[in-house]
């Protein structure tokens, strides 16, 4: 397992440490050289414990989100980008960057779901897009659900 959080003691939950980990590995053994931010988007999207798949399931419903899932690997695979980065350099920066601006104690996979749908040049992004779901639309939900009394016990990915 790679440990992410020995880098600028960058704390992220469980859940997204150990989905990047799993993805790392496959894509390794895979040669998978494109749109690994997509990539991690899926795999969390398909994980029922993570946060990033709670926000998507308040704005679709449960097939909604298994769709989703479908039409990013669809668009990444008729217009993926590759990616000149390693997947482990790609993750490092995308984990100091989001730890640059996030204003938490801990890295969510919600975190990464606002940055990709942030990025107009993700599959995440199109897709959502076409549903009319944001990054604004995601960061309203984080916000709501944080103000409800969540602690991070209650949603951990």
């Amino acid at each position: 397992m790679v440990n992410y959080n020995v880098m600028n003691s960058i704390k992220i939950s469980r859940c997204l440490e150990a989905t990047m980990s799993t993805l790392l590995f496959g894509l390794k053994r895979d040669g998978v050289a494109c749109s690994y931010v997509d990539r991690l988007i899926v795999e969390l999207l398909r994980r029922e414990d993570s946060f990033a798949s709670l926000l998507v399931g308040l704005l679709c419903d449960a097939e909604g989100k298994d769709v989703v899932c479908e039409e990013i690997m669809s668009e990444v695979e008729a217009n993926g980008i590759t990616e000149s980065d390693t997947p482990e350099q790609l993750f490092r920066a995308l984990c100091s960057s989001l730890q640059s601006e996030v204003d938490s104690s801990s890295l969510s996979s919600a975190h990464v779901l606002h940055r990709a749908l942030r990025d107009r040049t993700t599959a995440t992004h199109r897709v959502f897009a076409k549903r009319g779901i944001t990054a604004q639309h995601v960061a309203e939900l984080m916000c709501q659900l944080a103000a409800g009394g969540y602690s991070d016990k209650d949603i951990v990915g």
